[in-house]
């Protein structure tokens, strides 16, 4: 049998947009020109983790520094949570790994200037639905393709801290937590 790939982020994260929107999980219906764009900040402390799914005994946890974190949003409701890892000696840029999902009805979503520049209204909470990596190793290349996988967890963004914890369908484990 064919083993199935698992759909891209945005085919996921529409698919959550579906879900939620039939939920009543949106906001907004109508869609401002302030309801898009980013907000980026240095972290003091940051680490993400992962633990490779249960009974697996061979695979070593798996843990690196961030240095910062970026909010997108681009649509009001939908917010994808991105940790930006510390480069390698050498390289510009290091791996991403990206929380996406919507805003929990109790959260407000940030507010953003027509520019695109945003800010957080105060403390959220985000249901997700995906996860995804990225990077860049010359020495590497095909470790380091984009991929992406269904999740279900959660991400508390309160005033310092923020932490972010899902669950991958094979029960592997990521969290990913910083202070600012």
């Amino acid at each position: 049998m064919a083993r199935r790939r698992p759909p891209g982020l945005l085919w996921q994260v529409l698919i959550g947009l579906v879900v939620a929107g039939s939920h009543g999980g949106w906001a907004q219906q109508t869609p401002s020109p302030e309801a898009f764009g980013r907000w980026e900040q240095p972290l003091r402390q940051c680490r993400i983790q992962r633990w490779p799914p249960p009974g697996d005994r061979t695979t070593p946890v798996a843990e690196e520094r961030c240095q910062s974190l970026r909010l997108d949003q681009q649509i009001e409701g939908l917010l994808v949570v991105r940790w930006l890892a510390t480069p390698a000696r050498g390289l510009r840029r290091g791996r991403q790994i990206s929380f996406a999902g919507m805003l929990d009805r109790g959260s407000a979503p940030m507010r953003c200037t027509p520019e695109g520049r945003c800010r957080p209204t105060g403390a959220m909470a985000v249901w997700l639905s995906a996860l995804a990596t990225s990077g860049f190793d010359p020495a590497q290349p095909s470790a380091w393709l984009p991929s992406s996988r269904l999740v279900q967890g959660l991400c508390r963004l309160e005033a310092r801290r923020v932490v972010c914890e899902a669950t991958e369908r094979d029960g592997s484990r990521w969290r990913s937590e910083g202070q600012r």
